[in-house]
Parts: structure tokens; C-alpha cells; sequence
């Protein structure tokens, strides 16, 4: 993985140390998980994270071949800003939940946000908008958990085919719908409704969907989110900021190592 040499190790650690503070304001993580009642200060201070992800830094040019591209960036570009901007996100994922409506409030906002890998690429980049970040945020939650236990065939199938978020969440006025009706509720009981609506689609996708062992896996998954009540928490680095190829930073020429 590319090492983000420029960041200096107090800069990086006051960045981490903002961040705390911020979850901790918004009641962030597991033992939150439960509340059920609306916090206005806790939605201001949402909106306020999902705000931050807008970076400060110029857009990268990013110049593409065939196999795989490089990314140009400018004298001052700075890329503390762009860490900063990752623990905006991960603060996010950690507000689960109670994130969800600042995340839908942008999912059109076109301001920069990050650059990365593409979605399963190792040496092709591409710049993402605070809009399409907000929007794996919520599949990262609310699909992936699912998707994770069946063969997709691509980008297709598990962004837009298969996907709860894509398919029922929707965007705009939509998508602000579905927030309001889901306020309160927690990340386990709307994992259970997305695998809920996926399982119910499978006679639609035909040959396409889930063989009967990845249904009846994901059938095992809904049972023990509803038994225990806990969901399913994924973590990647797919929008850590990176500039550089995979096969770069492999210590062996054809090392697989996860980002």
C-alpha cells in the first residue's frame, strides 16, 4: 500500500485525535448502536462530518492506459488533507445508523472527495465525488453484508442489480423518503430488511442469482442478525487514499496482500 510519506506523524496523530472527539460527541460505535430516539445535535454534527468529506485539494488528473493509469498531482496537493478526509469517513461507518441521512442529503454532491483504486482494480484510478462516497458508504453496510456470500459476476450485478441501496434506497426525493421511515432504526434491523428484499428478488434475477448454497447462506446470515441483533460490520480500505498502484508496494513481485 501506498505510504502517505508526507503526513507527519503529529499532524496525523492530531487528525485521528479530532476525529475521536468527534465520534465520541456523536455517540459513534457499537455501544450506540441501540438508541432509538432522534438527537438534532447528533444529525447536525452528521452533516457536519459528511460536509468534511469535501476535499480542499485540487482534483488529480489521472491519465489512463490501457491496463493501467497514473495519477498527476499538484504542487500542492496535500495529502494530510486527504487523511483527514478518510477519518471524516471512517467516522461515518462508525455512526452506522444514525449516519444515514447526512449520507443520502449528498449523494449528488459533485465536490471532490478522494482518490483511489477503482472498485477490484489494482493499478487503474479514478477520483470520487462526496456523492459516490456517501453512496458506498451505505452499500458497504447494507449490501455488502449480503453480496459477500454469493458469486457477482461484476460492477453491474453488485452495484446496481443486486443492490438493496441501488434498488430500494434510491436517490433524492426518494431516497430522503426512505431515511425518514428508517429513522430510529438500528444497522441490524435494516440489514434484515435489505437481505429480506434480496432473498425475495432471487426468482427474478434467474440464472444470474445465487445458487441455492449462497441463498440458504445468506438465509443463515438473516437468522443470526435477527437472533442477535448485532450486524454485520465491514471495514475496507477501498476509499483510503492511494496513489499508487498495488503491485508497487508488494515486497515480492506477485505478492497478494490486501490493501
Amino acid at each position: 500500500m501506498a505510504e502517505q510519506g508526507s503526513i507527519a506523524g503529529s499532524s496525523n496523530k492530531q487528525v485521528q485525535y479530532l476525529c475521536l472527539l468527534v465520534a465520541i460527541a456523536c455517540g459513534c460505535g457499537p455501544s450506540a448502536n441501540s438508541a432509538k430516539h432522534d438527537d438534532p445535535k447528533r444529525d447536525i454534527e452528521f452533516a457536519n462530518l459528511v460536509e468534511c468529506l469535501a476535499s480542499k485539494n485540487e482534483e488529480p488528473q489521472i491519465t489512463q492506459g490501457p491496463f493501467s493509469s497514473k495519477v498527476l498531482l499538484a504542487p500542492s496537493f496535500d495529502k494530510a488533507e486527504q487523511q483527514r478526509v478518510y477519518e471524516c469517513y471512517k467516522a461515518l461507518l462508525d455512526g452506522e445508523a444514525k449516519s444515514f441521512s447526512a449520507l443520502i442529503t449528498h449523494l449528488n454532491d459533485p465536490r471532490y472527495c478522494q482518490t483511489g483504486l477503482g472498485f477490484g482494480e489494482e493499478s487503474v484510478f479514478r477520483n470520487y465525488s462526496v456523492g459516490v462516497v456517501c453512496r458506498f458508504a451505505l452499500q458497504l453496510q447494507l449490501d455488502a453484508p449480503y453480496l459477500e456470500h454469493i458469486h457477482v459476476y461484476g460492477l453491474r450485478d453488485y452495484f446496481h442489480r443486486f443492490s438493496y441501496v441501488d434498488n430500494i434506497v434510491g436517490d433524492a426525493d426518494k431516497a430522503r423518503l426512505w431515511a425518514d421511515r428508517h429513522r430510529g432504526n438500528t444497522l441490524a434491523e435494516i440489514q434484515c430488511e435489505a437481505i429480506e428484499w434480496f432473498l425475495s428478488a432471487i426468482p427474478r434475477f434467474g440464472e444470474i442469482g445465487p445458487t441455492a448454497e449462497e441463498a440458504a447462506e445468506v438465509k443463515s446470515l438473516l437468522q443470526t442478525i435477527r437472533k442477535t441483533s448485532i450486524p454485520v460490520r465491514i471495514r475496507d480500505s477501498t476509499m483510503k487514499p492511494r496513489y499508487k498502484p498495488i503491485y508497487e508496494d508488494r515486497e515480492t513481485p506477485g505478492e497478494s496482500r490486501v490493501p
